[in-house]
């Protein structure tokens, strides 16, 4: 599963998103835990910011911020 950062460190102004990764984080460790003896492994992943080879169109959490502050 895919989620974010916000699950574990909150941002200020995002209540709603941080609420939604932090249920996901714990859906993921609860589903880990219960299927761990079946032999079936359930990860989530939580990436940063990312960068690729043109840092003009890379994303921050900042821009991220900003383009949820426009709704």
């Amino acid at each position: 599963m895919l989620s974010a950062s916000a699950g574990e460190y909150p941002w200020p102004g995002h209540t709603i998103f941080n609420m939604q990764m932090a249920t996901l984080n714990m859906l993921v460790r609860c589903a880990a835990l219960e299927n761990a003896g079946h032999n079936i492994r359930i990860n989530a992943v939580a990436p940063g910011v990312v960068r690729n080879h043109n840092n003009e169109n890379a994303r921050t959490n900042a821009d991220f911020g900003e383009s949820l502050d426009s709704f």
